[in-house]
């Protein structure tokens, strides 16, 4: 598992599948939207976490940030979960998951030790989202998909000297499709995102109402760079006051939005094999959805207005 929004979306899910037992649990970066649910199943005695992998953050002061330090403080002290303080492209470097391989690329080693609050070779101060892990899935037979967290342009910019890092069928946008730094540098961050990682598809993590996340103008580079594009929910942009809207082409009982009504492709399962399958609900059913039923469909719109 890597990272988990606030409310019990990842315990339901654990518990829709079936799942009492977790090889790795990964923390991106220490933000809430990233860590938030992660304590309910650090918590809950019916699962198993083996190891969670985290990077320190000593400048954090967030109420839950400080919650979930004290549920690694008990799950050490019970010997229930190995905690690993170091996620870079050195340790683990790899994690095995069956014939799926989880590849860290990011953040790179000399990068993490600088650590929050401190400075690149280039003196710029780096944050969380500097810090925040990249990792880059990959099937048994070179299908790839790339969960980019809410890196920044100062955790990008060394991961860019392996030019096949970055490289993926699928990408799941950082920063939710917000800007990932100064929006006077969101063009040259994009643009240079997008021609590491060559995408088919790109997927938005957002939540209907949130940040105002994706922007419109991330949207349109990506649709223009000729990516498929799919969102987790709605944005205001989009549809700003959804109602009643079927939700036949989702996986309802999985999808966090669901039951306010909000999804737009809602929550997405990709097969990683030979390539990269989409096995989401109803791929042909959410097109319809999109173009029948959304009034302005960010990702129907290529604009660099």
């Amino acid at each position: 598992m890597v990272d988990s929004p606030l409310g019990s979306s990842l315990k339901d899910s654990l518990d829709e599948l079936q799942i009492t037992r977790l090889k790795a649990l990964i923390v991106s970066h220490s933000d809430r939207d990233h860590i938030a649910g992660i304590l309910a199943v650090l918590t809950d005695p019916n699962i198993c976490v083996e190891r969670i992998y985290i990077n320190p953050d000593s400048p954090k002061r967030t109420k839950i940030w400080g919650d979930l330090l004290a549920a690694l403080r008990v799950a050490e002290r019970e010997d229930k979960t190995e905690i690993v303080n170091s996620l870079s492209v050195s340790t683990p470097g790899n994690i095995s998951v069956g014939d799926v391989n989880l590849k860290v690329v990011g953040p790179v080693a000399s990068l993490a030790v600088a650590g929050v609050g401190g400075r690149d070779e280039k003196n710029r101060r780096i944050t969380s989202n500097s810090l925040s892990s990249v990792i880059r899935v990959e099937g048994p037979n070179g299908a790839t998909v790339l969960l980019a967290g809410d890196v920044d342009a100062t955790g990008l910019e060394p991961i860019l000297h392996n030019p096949s890092a970055l490289s993926a069928d699928v990408l799941v946008y950082p920063h939710h499709g917000g800007f990932a730094g100064p929006a006077t540098a969101e063009d040259a961050f994009v643009s240079t995102l997008l021609n590491a990682s060559k995408p088919k598809r790109v997927v938005f993590s957002n939540g209907f109402g949130v940040h105002d996340n994706p922007r419109p103008h991330v949207v349109a580079s990506v649709v223009n760079f000729g990516c498929a594009v799919a969102c987790t929910q709605l944005s205001n942009r989009c549809f700003n006051k959804p109602q009643g809207l079927p939700d036949d082409h989702l996986l309802t009982s999985l999808s966090k939005g669901s039951s306010r009504g909000v999804s737009c492709a809602g929550t997405m399962l990709f097969e990683v094999g030979s390539a990269v399958t989409a096995t989401q609900g109803n791929s042909e059913g959410h097109d319809a959805f999109v173009s029948d039923l959304v009034p302005t469909p960010m990702c129907r719109i290529a604009t660099n207005g």
